[in-house]
């Protein structure tokens, strides 16, 4: 039999007042969130230089920029659970930034180079992401496409936990 879930428990000066990946913004949130939360990229879990490095989390691998830097693929390692077992699956990846715009999310200002983002800002309730993150889930394939070439857009998929996946029902509240 396979263990998931579990609890972890944190001792602490400071007080969290969440942990929902879309509304954590504290100055020591990226150690704390990667307990938590895993992206399709990160940096290398070491100290000095190698700290630095962008490294696949929950992609296979670090995409290539095609289209003249305007399209990412990422595909998703597969297998992979939630803490309540269900599998994480790529539209879950458009579900969570969507949920970034309807939320006022900080993390939202990383994903406005996205196709459809300006919508999103304005009519934040209808956010759509569609044409932008292009979800294939029996593939396991996350497709950004971006409205102008993005030279740091591998870089900005790591702070916090901001482009961590959320299940399909998870509330647009924290």
């Amino acid at each position: 039999e396979l263990h998931r879930g579990g609890t972890l428990r944190l001792r602490t000066t400071t007080h969290f007042a969440t942990v929902d990946p879309a509304l954590y913004d504290a100055a020591n949130g990226f150690q704390f969130m990667r307990l938590a939360h895993d992206t399709l990229v990160t940096l290398e879990p070491a100290s000095g230089p190698e700290g630095l490095r962008l490294v696949p989390d929950l992609a296979l691998q670090l995409p290539v920029a095609t289209a003249g830097g305007t399209v990412y693929t990422f595909r998703l390692r597969p297998g992979i659970r939630y803490s309540d077992g269900r599998l994480v699956r790529a539209g879950d990846f458009r579900r969570a930034i969507e949920r970034l715009f309807r939320l006022s999310s900080p993390g939202a200002t990383y994903y406005t180079g996205v196709s459809g983002a300006a919508s999103c800002r304005s009519r934040r309730a209808r956010c759509d992401l569609t044409a932008g993150v292009v979800t294939d889930d029996a593939a396991g394939t996350i497709i950004f496409r971006l409205a102008a070439p993005g030279p740091s857009f591998l870089l900005k998929r790591t702070p916090y936990a901001f482009g961590a996946p959320v299940p399909e029902g998870t509330p647009d509240r924290d």
